[in-house]
């Protein structure tokens, strides 16, 4: 079945089961499920961050289920979840100097720009030393050098603060009309969401610009599409697959001659952000920090090594290693040759299509974890919630097939055409 029909028929399937059953009582349960996994987290986690988190979050899903039970408001118990397994434990978390190494990565990274015009250490002695990512992310550590003595200056806040800006604009662009904050509510109280959120944070910002990405896009918007893009994708890497599956989906909805714009648009914020280290000292060490890093080539060892194929690949010797890049490389024609003969053209799609792109890299990168998982559940979400009529040609139109629809002009763009 095309992967166009399986989308179609889960979102009928989740529209007619939520028809069928009262709001509250499929948040209670959702919720209860939420408590499970958080508990679950507390328990079997060997970090003290996770800990924590797993145990305050467990009392907030419960408190919020029994809110959303008494009340019959499903958004009551939603909201109370979101501030028990977000805002209280990175507030605990935060006074308590508490995360992921991550947050002090960035934080680092951050001083080192300032002092030196470069976020990366040109010979780092451990693996913390290591900056694996790209040169925009050590903004977010900023604010620590503003309040160094109070909590203000968390990355973990601008991570999140970022995030949700991004996503309410990407919302509200999707559904055109109406109130939207129910959504972000929605995906902030999901275990994968709260978690990072509290204890790093780092992949909030760049899931959130790709899904404005995508819903710019989708209305016709492509320079800041491409802008959207472009930030995401000099923030990490993680970012890169989008460029080819919104890449396909611009072309395929609006045509060569308009993605034009989209292209040069992602392409000079990148290039921009980058080019200042890249001619510098340090351009030796980001490409080893911010690629050989990730790609398990590196001297140091990548704290990202949840038990997927490709990590397990990764560990398994030299033979085992060039199997698993033998498998990104399928993985990636694969997808490649999917979007070249069925790309999608309408914003449900295309979401699904990238979250889909993002799961398989999860699995297959030689560096993963299980939290990376929050980048398919919020761009399912926006898939979820987007519109589906759409002008212009076939959806079975390949990309090098595809012309100019005479009707897709910048005026109708610009009205929101949809």
């Amino acid at each position: 079945m095309p992967y166009s029909q399986s989308v179609d028929r889960a979102r009928r399937a989740v529209v007619a089961w939520l028809d069928r059953t009262p709001a509250y009582l499929g948040v209670a349960g959702a919720l209860a499920v939420c408590a499970v996994i958080a508990l679950g987290m507390a328990v079997v986690t060997d970090q003290q961050a996770h800990r924590i988190w797993g145990l305050l979050a467990a009392a907030g899903y419960l408190v919020a289920g029994v809110a959303a039970l008494r009340t019959r408001r499903p958004i009551a118990g939603v909201r109370i979840a979101v501030a028990g397994s977000v805002l209280l434990p990175t507030l605990v978390l935060v006074v308590a100097g508490i995360s992921q190494p991550e947050v002090g990565v960035v934080e680092r990274s951050a001083r080192l720009l300032v002092d030196t015009g470069s976020p990366y250490l040109a010979q780092p002695t451990t693996t913390y030393d290591v900056n694996p990512y790209l040169p925009l992310m050590s903004l977010f550590g900023i604010p620590r050098l503003v309040f160094p003595h109070i909590g203000l200056g968390d990355p973990r806040w601008w991570f999140l603060l970022v995030f949700c800006a991004c996503f309410v604009a990407a919302d509200r662009l999707a559904r055109r009309a109406g109130r939207t904050e129910g959504a972000l509510w929605a995906v902030l109280a999901t275990p994968f969401l709260a978690l990072h959120a509290s204890v790093g944070g780092h992949d909030l910002p760049v899931v959130g610009l790709l899904a404005l990405s995508l819903a710019l896009a989708a209305r016709g918007r492509l320079s800041q599409a491409g802008l959207a893009l472009g930030v995401a994708s000099a923030l990490k890497a993680s970012a890169w697959p989008a460029v080819a599956v919104i890449g396909a989906f611009v072309i395929a909805r609006w045509g060569w001659r308009h993605a034009g714009r989209f292209a040069a648009n992602a392409t000079a914020v990148v290039v921009g952000v980058s080019l200042p280290v890249l001619v510098g000292p340090t351009a030796r060490a980001m490409f080893a920090q911010a690629a050989g890093f990730p790609m398990a080539n590196s001297t140091f060892a990548s704290p990202a090594d949840s038990p997927t194929p490709g990590v397990l690949l990764a560990h398994g010797g030299p033979t085992a290693k060039l199997a698993g890049y033998a498998l990104m490389l399928l993985v990636v024609l694969a997808l490649l040759v999917a979007l070249a003969y069925r790309p999608p053209r309408t914003l449900a799609r295309a979401g699904a299509f990238l979250a889909l792109a993002l799961t398989a890299a999860m699995l297959v990168l030689p560096t993963s974890r299980a939290g990376y998982l929050l980048y398919p559940v919020v761009l399912l979400v926006l898939a979820l919630r987007g519109r589906q009529r759409i002008p212009g040609p076939p959806a079975a139109t390949p990309l090098w097939a595809t012309a100019d629809p005479n009707r897709l002009v910048p005026a109708a763009a610009a009205a929101g055409s949809p």
